[in-house]
């Protein structure tokens, strides 16, 4: 749905594709092509999506996914970062803002157990990733190109599930969490 301000109005965009399967949508983020990209969950299923969404449309971008998370896009908007939770990696794509597609996915960072399951990111004015980590109590920092581990946040919560940074000078890092 697309929400106006003025009048306090939904309007719908698109349906969920996937509604015979019993997917939910997950995580979502507008792009730097102006898109919603947003992906889907459905409980032990790996048959849901990443898709994009303008123009009234929706698009499939990437298939077999199982648990839509962590959407996020380097600081000059020519790589897209995304997580797949129960895959427990981080997957780089060359991003086309112009023609909005995404290219050559490959594998960038692998999350160890002990820090909980990948769940919302976000970028950095650097081009760090920040990853919250549901089960794990942890906000961690990566080099999203090399897999680098940069540290981490301890939080006490058990379940974080998004980060975003936000202040006058983009410099506060906000955590959500959720208890189960």
């Amino acid at each position: 749905y697309r929400f106006n301000r003025q009048t306090d109005s939904l309007v719908k965009m698109v349906d969920n594709p996937e509604f015979s399967i019993g997917s939910r949508f997950n995580d979502g983020k507008c792009g730097p092509d102006g898109c919603l990209w947003v992906g889907t969950y459905a409980e032990d299923k790996k048959q849901c999506a990443l898709y994009r969404v303008g123009d009234g449309k929706i698009e499939k971008m990437l298939d077999g996914v199982t648990n839509s998370n962590g959407i996020a896009w380097s600081p000059d908007g020519k790589r897209m970062y995304y997580i797949d939770t129960p895959t427990r990696t981080v997957q780089a794509f060359d991003f086309d803002a112009a023609q909005g597609t995404i290219s050559n996915g490959k594998v960038t960072i692998t999350i160890p157990e002990e820090y909980g399951n990948p769940d919302g990111s976000t970028i950095d004015s650097e081009g760090n990733l920040w990853i919250g980590h549901w089960g794990g109590t942890y906000v961690t920092k990566w080099n999203p190109e090399s897999g680098a581990f940069l540290g981490k946040v301890k939080v006490p919560a058990e379940h974080v599930t998004s980060v975003a940074f936000g202040g006058e000078n983009l410099d506060t890092l906000f955590i959500t969490t959720v208890s189960a």
